[in-house]
């Protein structure tokens, strides 16, 4: 079996799901390639030697490949103003996206050019959005390869009008949690079609910590992009009521975005310079360490479903406070392996922390890491994937599952 990725960029910091699920792929003997549209990450080669993907072969956007792109364009001139008028129909409200889509369309046509080539099994959209229109070509113009499409929160909040019709003529979807299927459905998605796999951490990479753990009791950790729709701010607040409490507490914020100025000047005003400390992008050894460390992990994202950063957190022993979001408790049952705080109770947070005993707090580590080892396993999850694309005839004969 032979699978092309579709994705914006890869590897990227915030995306550790998607190095587990090539990785196990590639270890499960899928002949599985990448192909990004955009530039290869500022971070790509640290990433490619700390996520061990040196075996995978990608092939990342740059200009060379965007000025052939446009040679491809004109060999394909039927195709071009096929795909212009199917981006103007299904986006034409959306003219950002719309616009972005467009300047997409020579490394588009750079990637159709090569899949035509290699002529895999499955063209698999790691996302649906701006991959879209590689998929659209894909179904027009290759007839024995199979189309996959994963739709996230990006497609369903935004109500993409390519992923909503792509999806129609896709071969597979794919989504992560139950809980999107009623806004699929609302899309006018066939939910019929739609297949919900867990995104799965690589259990085995918590082994040791699980095995050699030892908490910082006043330690906290908080991980993502620094951007608004992780509300830091928010957490830094919370941060700042508990220290209050425990001065001696610390408060390590893993990751890099727009907002770090911002954030770090917030941190200056408190007078917490000692207390929140800002690690920038680590690897994801450096992360897993800092989550063995720490006591409690925090997360007050406003759209995020079922974060993996929340899985390694709860199979590294932390004590997991999430906001109350659509599907998270999918996840996290409350109180049992761990915290769903809504918006309005976020001042209770320190509190509930300062409330738990020792004992109470090794129940819900205990209970947390059994749930994700037994439900979150990436391995598990991407043979659920291989299962679901064998389906329509596409064989696989060295896998048993």
């Amino acid at each position: 079996m032979k699978i092309s990725y579709i994705t914006m960029q890869f590897p990227v910091p915030s995306e550790t799901f998607a190095s587990n699920d090539v990785k196990t792929l590639k270890s499960l003997g899928i002949d599985i390639d990448v192909y990004t549209l955009k530039n290869k990450d500022k971070n790509y080669n640290n990433l490619i030697e700390s996520r061990g993907l040196e075996k995978i072969k990608i092939i990342s956007g740059d200009l060379s490949k965007n000025i052939l792109g446009v040679s491809f364009v004109f060999k394909n001139i039927f195709s071009f103003f096929s795909l212009f008028s199917w981006l103007i129909k299904n986006d034409f409200n959306k003219p950002k996206h719309l616009i972005k889509m467009i300047a997409l369309m020579p490394m588009s046509f750079y990637i159709f050019e090569k899949l035509k080539k290699e002529k895999p099994n499955i063209v698999h959209l790691f996302w649906g959005h701006y991959p879209s229109s590689v998929g659209y070509l894909v179904k027009k113009n290759m007839p024995d390869t199979k189309l996959s499409i994963f739709l996230g929160a990006y497609d369903l909040e935004y109500a993409l009008g390519v992923s909503k019709s792509l999806s129609k003529s896709a071969d597979f979807i794919f989504t992560h949690t139950g809980a999107n299927l009623e806004q699929l459905k609302s899309l006018g998605i066939d939910v019929s079609k739609v297949t919900v796999v867990h995104r799965g951490t690589t259990v085995s990479n918590f082994l040791p910590l699980i095995e050699n753990s030892s908490k910082d009791k006043n330690s906290w950790i908080a991980a993502g992009r620094l951007i608004p729709l992780k509300n830091f701010e928010t957490i830094i607040e919370v941060f700042s009521a508990f220290n209050k409490k425990c001065n001696d507490s610390k408060l390590f914020i893993c990751g890099d975005g727009i907002l770090r100025n911002k954030l770090e000047e917030s941190v200056h005003s408190r007078q917490l310079v000692d207390n929140i400390l800002f690690k920038g992008h680590v690897t994801q050894k450096q992360l897993l360490e800092q989550m063995g460390n720490a006591d409690v992990m925090i997360l007050l994202s406003s759209t995020e479903r079922l974060p993996n950063v929340v899985k390694e957190a709860m199979l590294a022993g932390c004590i997991c406070i999430v906001s109350e979001t659509l599907g998270i408790d999918e996840l996290i049952e409350h109180g049992v392996t761990g915290f769903i705080v809504p918006h309005k109770d976020y001042s209770k947070i320190p509190l509930m922390i300062l409330g738990l005993s020792e004992q109470e707090k090794q129940q819900i580590r205990h209970k947390a890491r059994e749930f994700i080892i037994n439900n979150f396993d990436v391995e598990v999850s991407m043979k659920k994937y291989l299962e679901v694309w064998q389906t329509k005839g596409v064989k696989y004969e060295h896998l048993d599952i």
